[in-house]
């Protein structure tokens, strides 16, 4: 179960979700550290030209109710979706000078993360959560007789 720590169900739990908010194309990998904030509940990168994330979730994360770990998980996923557009920015770095991209690339960060945090809180309650209910159990455990 994947309250029990059980990472290959978080990681088929992510890939649902994936396949949910429109990643159906793309690899998503979860890996194995944690965050390197240890503030943070998961973060991702996003692999530049290609569809491929990687996500990595707080050492915790199984001590988190089935709600936070929802809106995290698609908080994150959301990313894939988003952060790519700051891929203008460093295309331009160049053109209009350090001092103008660091100060672009932060604000359109900021904007990415309150874009992201606001999507994900509001589409989250429409997710599935990450637990088996009775009646998914009841028919693994038929189909495993």
């Amino acid at each position: 179960m994947i309250f029990d720590g059980d990472r290959d169900e978080l990681g088929t739990y992510i890939r649902h979700m994936a396949d949910l908010l429109g990643l159906r194309d793309w690899t998503i990998n979860l890996l194995a550290d944690p965050p390197d904030n240890a503030r943070y509940a998961a973060d991702v990168d996003v692999i530049y030209g290609r569809r491929c994330a990687e996500i990595r979730v707080a050492a915790d994360w199984m001590h988190r109710t089935p709600e936070s770990l929802r809106t995290t998980i698609a908080h994150e996923l959301l990313h894939c979706h988003l952060n790519p557009s700051r891929n203008v920015l460093d295309n331009m770095q160049h053109a209009i000078g350090q001092m103008l991209y660091t100060t672009a690339y932060n604000a359109l960060t900021d904007y990415i993360e309150y874009a992201t945090d606001a999507i994900s809180t509001a589409w989250a309650e429409f997710l599935p959560l990450p637990v088996k209910d009775a009646e998914s159990d009841a028919t693994d455990e038929q189909e495993a007789a």
